[in-house]
């Protein structure tokens, strides 16, 4: 058994230095953001529903940050002028984690502060998602992607499983010593987080990175591809909202502390992490409608039940279905939006008016989703308005796959070959 688990972690190093040295080191840098991305986010916006408890306070703060991820964007655009693509890579990596630190560093946590604090992140966020959309493509081919994404998910998930509940349950214990606060207890997870980002970044100090001009914002023509490509952007962007609002609300409402959402967390990470293992390394491009349908039937069935019976067994499955089907769609999301931009493009200097187009459409999506969450909370009131939000996200998540299959057969319908330009 010993010398199978050997050789088969030998045979996996073989295939991870088989990237060049430089998207391997690109590889550990998203996976330090990973890691982050699972610590600060989840307890940040727990933070912020209880310090509030107010059902819409994660929302809030979504429209500010991805109101401003959009503004980002524009700004890295004229950056770029004068900096160079890592060295906005690496700054925007390190101030966007600092932002979303400083939330638990407020004196007062109000709905303003919540929503100044998401300008700030989203602001810093815009230029590094600018970045990385934009570097992906460099990084990364068509035909290892899904590798890249699969290994990427089973070494962060794997980390994030002690992480995640060891912080969970740090936060809920907290108080039981007189000398430590909650909110004390949350500070030091945050910088824990900050930390394994600044880890993460340091990878990409030995990185050579592709040179990004910025010659025009808005694409030179919009094929049907694209057409329907932004269609596919407009309805896979309401779920994703959801799944960004409404978890860590749910289980501290109806099912405990930071503790139990930790613990929870930890397991949907490693069920939704042998998942996708597993597909990295059995898929291929052709099965990514199968893959998002996969995402979408389960999700819809479960967010109708607990549309009507609010049972925490229920509650409890529909987050597990929630997370995997996540999982599914970011598994797929990344290569279908970087085909999408090769399939437009002949060369670098046209990628980033399209990375931008793709941003300008993701959040106009995620905003009116926001709005129309609030709206419901506000009319419905705040569970039966969260419960159908709930129910809304999956039929659009249902949406998303129909929508892929016609674009996947366009994708495929024209190979293109580009080679790697860092290495």
């Amino acid at each position: 058994m010993h010398q199978k688990l050997l050789l088969r972690f030998k045979r996996e190093w073989q295939v991870f230095r088989s990237l060049s040295l430089d998207s391997r080191r690109f590889f550990l840098s998203t996976l330090g953001y990973m890691i982050f991305d699972a610590l600060l986010y989840t307890y940040a916006y727990a933070f912020m529903f209880s310090k509030t408890e107010s059902f819409i306070a994660v929302a809030v703060y979504n429209i500010a940050f991805y109101s401003s991820l959009l503004l980002g964007f524009y700004i890295n655009a004229m950056l770029l002028r004068v900096f160079s693509s890592k060295q906005l890579y690496i700054w925007s990596s390190l101030l966007q984690a600092l932002a979303i630190l400083a939330v638990f560093f407020f004196p007062v946590i109000n709905l303003a502060t919540i929503a100044f604090a998401g300008i700030l992140g989203g602001s810093f966020a815009g230029i590094y998602w600018a970045m990385r959309n934009t570097v992906y493509l460099s990084f990364t081919t068509d035909e290892n992607r899904h590798y890249f994404e699969g290994l990427r998910v089973l070494i962060g998930a794997s980390s994030n499983t002690l992480l995640v509940a060891a912080a969970g349950w740090f936060i809920a214990s907290s108080e039981l010593f007189s000398f430590m606060s909650k909110t004390l207890a949350y500070q030091i997870v945050g910088f824990f987080g900050v930390l394994i980002m600044l880890i993460g970044t340091l990878q990409l100090l030995r990185v050579s990175f592709p040179k990004i001009s910025v010659k025009k914002l808005r694409p030179t023509k919009i094929t049907p591809q694209w057409k329907l490509f932004r269609i596919f952007i407009l309805v896979s962007s309401v779920q994703f909202m959801i799944t960004s609002t409404v978890p860590e609300t749910i289980v501290l409402h109806f099912l405990g502390n930071e503790g139990v959402l930790g613990t929870l967390q930890a397991i949907f990470i490693i069920l939704s992490t042998l998942l996708i293992y597993f597909l990295g390394r059995k898929s291929s491009k052709h099965h990514r409608v199968y893959i998002l349908l996969a995402s979408a039937v389960p999700l819809a069935l479960i967010s109708g039940l607990v549309l009507f019976v609010h049972n925490p067994i229920l509650i409890i499955l529909y987050l597990l279905v929630m997370s995997l089907s996540d999982r599914l769609f970011w598994f797929v999301y990344f290569p279908i939006f970087s085909r999408a931009i090769e399939f437009e493009t002949t060369d670098s200097d046209e990628e980033y008016a399209y990375a931008l187009d793709h941003e300008v459409w993701t959040n106009i999506s995620r905003v009116i989703t926001i709005l129309l969450y609030i709206w419901l909370i506000q009319y419905f009131g705040d569970v039966n308005g969260m419960f159908i939000a709930l129910a809304g996200g999956a039929l659009m998540q249902v949406a998303t796959a129909l929508v892929a299959k016609p674009l996947l057969r366009m994708q495929n319908s024209r190979l293109l070959l580009r080679p790697q330009t860092n290495s």
